[in-house]
């Protein structure tokens, strides 16, 4: 939508009935529909409607964040207003905003301590988009973790792991939680994802909770070991011990192989486990079981006669699949015919997936980025296949220069992994986005 498109929306905005729009489910449409007012010159005039709209919608304040620079003013007005309905309003579109609002920074840390939770909760994140770098930021959102809900408390940590590195300045108060029986399994997680090589004591932690009756259904434990992979050596000898207890469980026995791979890519019991896993009748299993193998990075080829056996599987999403983990792996003739094959097809879905393996597997030519270009604005595309299309053109670096203009629209995305996911393939162009800093975490 141009600048004259600004008018008419604003004007049918204006006839909206808030609760008719909760009443019919169409919240979300009214915050997609408002996005086509963030890009371009001349869009203000849109500001004061979605204004009146935030105070029975809140989530038209991202809407207003997304519109750029010109939303500041609006933003910093909403944020002291006496409506919390408002004020979360207010706070969601600084965390749009990202860095563009720094100024706004004395807001959020007082909104961390506002009297509604809801506000309080949606300044976490907030504070964490607009100042990643600040000295501030990371020690008032560690101060969280003891919050007065378990929502409050999970966002902040939610918060300081996609800060990273950039969240050193809070380790110190962070390893003292460790003896703090209710929270050294979240410190744990934290500390892992803040300081990856200096995590041994964060690794004990988590080692021993996934091997525990519960652990093993704990994905976000089982997600920061495999994130740590050989930096969390120190957790083999409790993986190892634990396939050796008595009567062991058959998934407790499989979460254990797995993480057992992931840390120690060689280690001979669970290399052997994963072969065996190849030779299942299911391909779906087959998959799995090479995709862990790839990803380890496990010397030798155990995955590869299996990966070339579903490349002839009559089912072309298996054999997308199959080409892509050949490409990781190493260069392969013959998955790369396979997926050229499909990228000439007529089906758009399966183009699409053919194009993102290519560059997945490192090849980035014409063909593949107009695919990739097309999928980044594709409506049927949820948000986890979206970042994974922006992390794959984050993986092809300078070469998805070409398609920089559209990476960059999604700079101010209504969902904050967009968002990251889009900043992190700018970086990777070499740009330098104003946008926060932050790495795509699992």
């Amino acid at each position: 939508m141009g600048p004259q498109g600004v008018p008419v929306l604003a004007a049918a905005l204006k006839r909206v009935d808030p609760e008719a729009l909760e009443r019919f489910l169409c919240v979300g449409d009214l915050v997609e529909h408002s996005r086509c007012l963030a890009y371009g010159p001349g869009v203000e005039p849109a500001i004061p409607t979605l204004r009146r709209l935030a105070g029975d919608l809140p989530e038209c304040g991202a809407a207003i964040g997304s519109i750029g620079p010109a939303a500041l003013p609006t933003l910093r007005w909403m944020v002291t207003d006496k409506n919390p309905i408002i004020r979360r309003g207010g706070v969601m579109g600084l965390e749009v905003l990202g860095p563009l609002a720094q100024e706004a920074l004395p807001m959020l840390h007082r909104a961390l301590a506002d009297g509604d939770d809801a506000v309080c909760q949606a300044a976490i994140p907030a504070l964490a988009s607009v100042g990643p770098k600040a000295p501030k930021t990371a020690p008032a959102l560690a101060g969280l973790l003891t919050g007065r809900t378990p929502e409050i408390a999970a966002a902040a940590a939610k918060a300081i792991i996609q800060l990273g590195p950039l969240a050193r300045s809070a380790l110190p108060n962070l390893r003292k939680q460790l003896a703090d029986p209710d929270l050294r399994l979240t410190v744990a997680r934290i500390i892992a994802y803040v300081t990856p090589e200096d995590a041994s004591d964060a690794v004990s932690i988590l080692a021993e909770f996934a091997v525990s009756e519960h652990g093993w259904t704990d994905s976000e434990v089982r997600t920061c070991l495999i994130f740590l992979g050989p930096r969390a050596a120190g957790a083999v000898p409790v993986l190892t011990a634990a396939l050796k207890a008595p009567n062991l469980n058959q998934h407790v026995g499989e979460h254990c192989l797995e993480l057992l791979l992931a840390v120690q890519p060689e280690n001979p019991a669970a290399v052997k486990d994963f072969q065996r896993r190849l030779e299942l009748p299911d391909p779906r299993d087959q998959l799995v079981a090479a995709e862990w193998l790839v990803r380890a990075g496990t010397p030798g080829d155990p995955a590869r006669s299996a990966l070339e056996r579903l490349l002839i599987y009559p089912q072309r999403q298996t054999r997308i699949q199959a080409a892509g983990l050949l490409l990781r792996r190493a260069p392969h003739t013959q998955a790369l015919a396979a997926l050229r094959d499909m990228l000439q097809g007529q089906d758009n879905f399966s183009r699409r997936q053919a194009a993102l393996q290519l560059a997945m597997g490192g090849l980035g030519d014409r063909g593949v980025l107009l695919e990739l270009e097309r999928a980044l604005w594709s409506e049927s595309y949820d948000d986890q296949e979206l970042c994974a299309v922006l992390n794959a053109l984050a993986g092809l670096g300078p070469r998805a220069t070409p398609l920089e203009a559209s990476i960059r629209e999604h700079l101010y995305d209504l969902k904050a992994p967009v968002r990251s996911a889009a900043c992190l393939a700018l970086k990777r162009l070499a740009d330098t986005p104003d946008t926060p800093d932050t790495a795509n975490k699992p």
